[in-house]
C-alpha cells in the first residue's frame, strides 16, 4: 500500500493533468475516510472494484484504472455558524483523484466527486448543534408535540436559511418522518441555500426549488414545470397514504397553483402580507388559510428585525459611502418600511416617504417626514442617493426611471418592488457586478446601480435575522402547525386572522419570550 509520501506525489502529478478535485470538510482524517468509506464501498464493491485503505486515504481500483481519496489535517477554524462563542474545530482536506482513466472509472469518479461535494458542503453536527442552540423557544415547543401518529404530510416553501433549517429539523425531532416534508426553496441567493439543500438531503428530506419569479412572469419555466409534478406526486402519494397535507408557504402560491384542486390541501399557514394579497383576489377557498403575516406576533416582533437586516445589509454594501446629510426615499411606509426610515434618519439621512395609502403618509409626516404620494413627484423634487422599495408590490415602475439621478442606488425588501425595473431595459444595458448587483446603463451616459439581485435585499448573499430574533416566528409557525392538527375547529374556510392571534396568544410565547430574551437586561437565558 501506498504512503501518503507516496500519495502526495501522485496527487502533485495528478494536479497538472487536472483529473482532481479538493473539497473541505469539518472532522479528523480518519474519521472522515471511515466515512466515505462506508457509503462509496457498496457502490465500488457493487462495481467490481478493488479497496485499499489506508488511515487517511483509500484507493478504488478497476482494471488498470484508479480513483484515490485522500484526507490531510488543514488548519482548526469556527465553523460556518456566525456565533462569537462558536470553538474552532479540525479541519481536513480532502481531495479526489483518478488515474488512468476510462469509461467505466470515468463515470465511478464523477460519482464520487458529487457525493464528495455534497457530503462536505453539508452541516457538521456541530454547526447543526450551534443552529438548534439559537432556537430555545422552538425546541421548547417542539418538545411539547409529538405528531408522529397524526399522518401528517408537510409542504414548506420558504428561503433557505438557518432558521427554516431550524424549523424543520424541529418538525423531524416532533414526529414527522422527512420522508413526509417536501421542502422548497424560493430561489434567492441567501447565503447558505446550497448547505441547508445538501443537509436535507442527507436526512432524506424531499427537497426542491420553487422559483417565485416563474409566478411573477406568469410563465412555468421547464425546472417549475418539474418541481410542481413532482409536488403533485408528492400531494397524491400522501392522500393516498390517508395523510392530511399542511402546506406552510411565503408567497401563496401553492394554492394558486394547485386551482380548483385546493381542497387536496387541508390547511395552509401563510407567512407573507403579498400571499395574503394574492389569496384575497382569488374567486374562492376551500381551505382554511392561517394568516401569520398580518398576526401581531409578526408586525410587532418580526418585521422591524426585517428592516434592521436590510439597513444594515445595505450599509455593508455600500461600506465606502457617505450616507449622513444625503436624501434616502422609503418607498412604502407600512410595516417593514416604517422601522427603516427611522433608522435612516438616526444616522442623519434625509428621509423622504412615498406611499400610495393616505393613512401611512399621514403617519409619516406627522413623525416629521418629507412625503410624497408617487415616486416620480418625489423625484421630481429630490436627487436621492439611495431608494428603497418596502411597499411589496411594484414600488420602481418603469416611468420613473427617467428620474433617477446619475450613480443612485436602487434596492427593496421584496421581490414585487423592483420587478418591473429588468422588464423595461435590455440586457445589453446591464452589466453584473459579483456579490453587488446590477449596473443599469442608461442613455446619456446616465447610470444607476440595484442592490443585489432584484428581491429582497436582506437575503441576497446573507442569512437575515439572526437565529435568535427569528426564535419567535418559527416557534409561532410551530404552534400553529400543532392548532391546525390537533384543534381544527378553531379556523373556517378562508383567512384567519383574529383566530391566529388568539391561538398564539393562548399559547403562552410571548409569557416564554419575555421570559427567554427580555426579563434581564444583559444576556439571554
Amino acid at each position: 500500500m501506498e504512503s501518503i509520501v507516496q500519495l502526495d506525489q501522485h496527487i502533485a502529478s495528478d494536479i497538472e493533468r487536472g483529473t482532481f478535485e479538493a473539497f473541505q470538510c469539518q472532522g479528523e482524517p480518519e474519521q472522515l475516510i471511515e466515512a466515505i468509506v462506508q457509503t462509496l464501498d457498496i457502490f465500488f464493491t457493487a462495481s467490481d472494484w478493488e479497496v485499499s485503505r489506508g488511515l487517511s486515504h483509500v484507493v478504488f481500483s478497476h482494471k488498470s484504472c484508479e480513483i484515490t481519496i485522500a484526507a490531510k489535517s488543514a488548519d482548526a477554524k469556527r465553523t460556518a455558524v456566525s456565533s462569537p462563542f462558536a470553538a474552532r474545530h479540525q479541519m481536513t482536506d480532502i481531495m479526489i483523484i483518478s488515474r488512468n482513466s476510462d469509461a467505466i472509472s470515468n463515470q465511478a469518479y464523477l460519482l464520487a466527486v458529487d457525493f464528495l461535494r455534497v457530503y462536505c458542503s453539508s452541516y457538521s453536527s456541530d454547526e447543526v448543534d450551534l443552529i438548534r442552540g439559537g432556537f430555545p423557544l422552538l425546541a421548547s415547543v417542539s418538545a411539547q408535540h409529538n405528531f408522529e401518529s397524526d399522518n401528517v404530510a408537510l409542504i414548506f416553501r420558504d428561503h433557505f436559511l438557518e432558521d427554516n433549517l431550524g424549523f424543520l429539523l424541529s418538525c423531524k425531532d416532533s414526529g414527522i418522518n422527512p420522508r413526509w416534508i417536501f421542502a422548497l426553496s424560493k430561489g434567492d441567493r441567501t447565503l447558505k441555500r446550497d448547505r441547508i439543500a445538501s443537509y436535507l438531503k442527507s436526512l432524506h428530506f424531499n427537497v426542491g426549488l420553487f422559483d417565485n419569479a416563474a409566478f411573477d412572469s406568469k410563465a412555468f419555466d421547464e425546472n417549475t414545470s418539474s418541481v410542481y409534478g413532482l409536488i403533485e406526486q408528492f400531494v397524491l402519494q400522501a392522500k393516498a397514504a390517508g395523510r392530511r397535507v399542511i402546506l406552510i408557504d411565503d408567497g401563496a402560491l401553492m394554492p394558486m397553483v394547485f386551482g380548483q384542486r385546493q381542497h387536496l390541501i387541508d390547511f395552509t399557514i401563510e407567512l407573507t402580507i403579498i400571499g395574503i394579497k394574492r389569496l384575497s383576489k382569488l374567486a374562492s377557498l376551500s381551505m382554511p388559510i392561517l394568516d401569520l403575516a398580518r398576526s401581531k406576533l409578526k408586525t410587532a416582533l418580526v418585521y422591524p428585525e426585517i428592516s434592521d437586516a436590510c439597513f444594515r445589509r445595505v450599509r455593508h454594501m455600500l461600506g465606502d459611502e457617505k450616507f449622513s446629510g444625503r436624501t434616502v426615499i422609503i418607498a412604502g411606509y407600512g410595516n417593514a418600511g416604517r422601522p427603516l426610515a427611522q433608522k435612516f434618519r438616526s444616522i442623519g439621512c434625509q428621509v423622504v416617504v412615498v406611499d400610495v395609502h393616505k393613512i401611512p403618509l399621514i403617519c409619516a409626516a406627522e413623525e416629521g417626514f418629507r412625503t410624497f404620494s408617487s415616486l416620480r413627484a418625489a423625484l421630481e423634487q429630490h436627487k436621492p442617493m439611495l431608494v428603497v422599495g418596502c411597499s411589496g408590490e411594484v414600488s420602481i415602475g418603469a416611468e420613473d426611471l427617467d428620474l433617477i439621478p446619475n450613480g443612485c442606488y436602487l434596492t427593496g425588501i421584496a421581490t414585487r418592488d423592483l420587478s418591473e425595473i429588468n422588464k423595461n431595459l435590455g440586457k445589453q444595458q446591464i452589466v453584473n457586478i459579483p456579490g453587488f448587483g446590477n449596473e443599469y446603463r442608461l442613455a446619456g451616459g446616465r447610470v444607476f446601480y440595484q442592490l443585489g439581485d432584484g428581491r429582497s435585499v436582506n437575503l441576497f448573499e446573507s442569512d437575515s435575522i439572526p437565529n435568535k430574533a427569528g426564535d419567535i416566528f418559527r416557534s409561532a409557525v410551530l404552534i400553529l402547525l400543532a392548532s391546525g392538527i390537533r384543534t381544527p375547529e378553531k379556523f373556517c374556510t378562508g383567512i384567519n386572522l383574529n383566530q391566529v392571534d388568539d391561538v398564539l396568544l393562548e399559547s403562552g410565547i410571548y409569557d416564554a419570550y419575555y421570559e427567554t430574551y427580555l426579563e434581564q437586561a444583559g444576556s439571554p437565558k
